[in-house]
């Protein structure tokens, strides 16, 4: 999961960004604290899977959270957009909710309360199309496992690196569909100021090496020009 936390304070911030690193398959996390650093980011706002936002950032910021709404929704309609805020009155939750807010966690919150609706959201957005036994969602005989975060064959557990992981992760929710290149490597590599690092093609040869493992590596297939 690709997770932007935009939060001024930083030891909310930091513990947050610690339980994703903890608790969920955390590929990238991205830290900020003022509203205003999302301007850098906004042209591979796609990369992430999942926005946490506070909406009040103090007087050195001219834009606010409802602000970092309504940017995101301009440019994507669909990243679940997490919203936590002391501010409790109905009339900000409406105005947050109009402007685009997936959900909304009222300060103070626990921390487990919030990776629940993270999951939570993950799961009704990403995962919707499977059928699910427990915590396990299945394609043929490859199940995922939400709370290990762990690819099961035929119930044994698949080694894999944490971008073959992540890369799996991408193919696995978005099954028989077409993606292309330039979706994997924002993906992949939205966090990476270097472009030379950026090779999708080796990233998808070590995962279908690590699926041969279990006789599955055709079920990637590279479509030549595409």
């Amino acid at each position: 999961m690709n997770t932007l936390i935009i939060e001024d304070d930083k030891f909310l911030r930091d513990n947050i960004a610690r339980v994703f690193q903890k608790k969920t398959e955390a590929h990238m996390i991205r830290l900020f604290s003022q509203p205003e650093e999302l301007f850098a980011v906004m042209g591979n706002i796609e990369s992430y899977d999942m926005i946490i936002t506070d909406l009040c950032f103090g007087t050195l910021s001219s834009f606010s959270g409802f602000d970092i709404i309504r940017t995101i929704r301009a440019k994507n309609k669909e990243i679940p957009i997490i919203v936590i805020s002391a501010l409790s009155d109905v009339s900000e939750l409406e105005r947050a909710f109009s402007l685009g807010a997936s959900d909304y966690i009222i300060k103070p919150f626990r921390l487990k309360e919030l990776e629940v609706r993270v999951i939570n959201w993950y799961k009704n957005y990403y995962l919707r199309e499977f059928h699910r036994r427990e915590e396990r969602y299945r394609y043929h005989d490859l199940e995922y496992d939400i709370e290990s975060c762990e690819f099961f064959y035929k119930n044994t557990k698949m080694t894999l690196s944490k971008k073959s992981k992540y890369l799996l992760l991408l193919f696995f929710t978005h099954f028989e569909k077409l993606l292309t290149q330039e979706f994997l490597e924002e993906k992949l590599y939205a966090d990476y100021e270097n472009l030379e690092r950026r090779n999708i093609r080796i990233n998808i040869k070590r995962l279908k090496d690590a699926l041969s493992r279990y006789g599955i590596s055709h079920w990637i297939e590279n479509i030549p020009g595409e």
